[in-house]
């Protein structure tokens, strides 16, 4: 995971970027486990904050009204975002309130929803909340640093899923994205170009490993060769069913 990515997430007025507006924002830079350096601001949306919004996220009116308009943060944000690949939970919602109030991201994005409904396909729900709490992470507030952290965290945790497919499984993800306009295609074009480099490496130390087995097996046995028996002893059936069992030799 050499890659440097930023996690993102918003916490606005309500759900319509022409109609409602960003009062909170948070960013986390990343590369792999490790946190390079964050961004965090409220912001003053010029409006009444929603009540509901306020019970929702903990952020009352005054904290807004005496926070910096858009505008006035606008630089900051863009210039800590860079040319770094976004990572958001629906992230095109993070991305379309940034863009209606001017900032056209060409970032790519990775979308943490989309990519848990292929790696966490048996989930019936696919929220933020209910996927970091099926994998054992943080849970996240309705706040933006800790929810874009929490996307981080999410975001590693897939794409250590995504790295245990086999090749075929991923070869086959590619093929069937290379005609589409799919955001994560890139993602998993170098999931493969990763994977199919060390293959090799790791058969060669598969077969390694057997080669050292079978020697040592050899060396710890009876080194006389195997003389067949001119009489044929039938099998003992309760020794062999035994070896089988749950507690028998085999399981251990």
């Amino acid at each position: 995971m050499s890659q440097t990515y930023v996690s993102l997430d918003l916490e606005t007025t309500g759900l319509n970027p022409e109609t409602d507006e960003i009062i909170e924002i948070g960013a986390v830079r990343f590369q792999g486990e490790e946190v390079i350096d964050t961004f965090q601001t409220l912001v003053n949306p010029n409006r009444p904050l929603p009540y509901r919004i306020q019970l929702l996220c903990g952020i009352k009116q005054a904290d807004v009204t005496n926070a910096p308009p858009f505008s006035d943060i606008a630089d900051s944000l863009i210039a800590f975002l860079g040319t770094d690949i976004l990572i958001g939970h629906n992230v095109a919602f993070d991305t379309g309130f940034l863009a209606q109030k001017g900032i056209k991201l060409t970032n790519a994005a990775y979308d943490t929803y989309e990519l848990a409904t292929i790696l966490l396909f048996q989930q019936t729900d696919y929220s933020l909340a209910s996927v970091t709490k099926n994998l054992g992470l943080a849970t996240p507030q309705h706040r933006a640093l800790p929810d874009a952290t929490a996307t981080k965290e999410l975001f590693v945790a897939l794409l250590n899923r995504a790295y245990q497919l086999d090749i075929g499984t991923i070869e086959e993800l590619v093929r069937l994205s290379q005609k589409s306009n799919w955001n994560l295609e890139p993602l998993f074009r170098e999931i493969l170009k990763v994977k199919t480099k060390t293959a090799f490496s790791d058969k060669r130390a598969r077969s390694a490993k057997k080669v050292q087995d079978a020697h040592a097996l050899k060396e710890a046995g009876d080194k006389k060769p195997l003389v067949p028996k001119a009489e044929r002893i039938p099998l003992d059936i309760e020794k062999l069913v035994g070896i089988l069992e749950s507690d028998g030799a085999l399981s251990k």
